[in-house]
This record gives C-alpha cells, structure tokens and sequence, in this order.
C-alpha cells in the first residue's frame, strides 16, 4: 500500500499478489528461483486511474472501466544468505490485463509488445 503524486493529485495504490516457485535450487549460502510464475491485483483509489479510458484508445470503453486490475507475472531471482540476513536479486516481468488484451488484439503487430508490459530489477534486503 501506498501514496503517490500525479501532476496535483494524490492517489492510494494497494497491491496484492501471489508468487508460486516450483523450481528452486538450494546453494550453500543461498538459492536460485529459476521459475516463479504469479498472479496479482492492483487497487487505486481515485475517480480517474484505470476508471476511465484515455483519448487516445479509438473509443470510450476500449478498456472496460475499473478500479481493480488484474495481471500475470513471471519473475527469476537468486538470494544470498549470511548471518540473519539476505540479499535477493529479482528480475521480474509483469502485464496488466488490458496489457494482454492489447497484445491480443494487436497479435499481428507485436513489435510493439514493450508497450504491453513492463519489467524490472529489484533489489531487497532482509533482515
């Protein structure tokens, strides 16, 4: 959960997600998630993020109008373990359901796909 600032308005974000790992190899100080498909649902509060389509899409409800959002994921990651506490490094790759569906629609044209979905590094540290 979390506040952020666009242009002068505030917005609420809650993130909720699930990351299933069949495929994880234990080291000696650590271990590798070759593998980690997910699942997860984004809520913003607010009148205008993800309730109503942008102009530019070719008509009003292009996108189905909703203040929660779906995705997929699939991320790989390695975690370093010493004393109490971990390193982890994450490289995740994330698409929202209007991403899929963009993707979908345009299937003839994917030399767009970036546009579709994002990914990312992440860094964490436990302690």
């Amino acid at each position: 959960m979390g506040t952020y600032s666009m242009e002068s308005d505030e917005f609420q974000q809650f993130n909720l997600g699930y990351t299933y790992s069949p495929f994880t190899f234990d080291w000696r100080m650590g271990e590798t998630k070759i593998f980690s498909p997910g699942i997860y649902a984004i809520y913003t509060q607010g009148d205008d993020y993800f309730t109503q389509s942008p102009d530019r899409y070719p008509y009003a409800e292009y996108y189905d109008p909703n203040g929660v959002r779906f995705g997929l994921s699939v991320a790989f990651s390695h975690i370093v373990r010493w004393s109490n506490y971990s390193l982890e490094i994450v490289y995740q790759v994330m698409a929202l359901d209007q991403g899929i569906i963009a993707a979908y629609n345009n299937s003839n044209d994917l030399e767009e796909l970036e546009y579709f979905m994002s990914s990312g590094l992440m860094l964490r540290f436990g302690f």
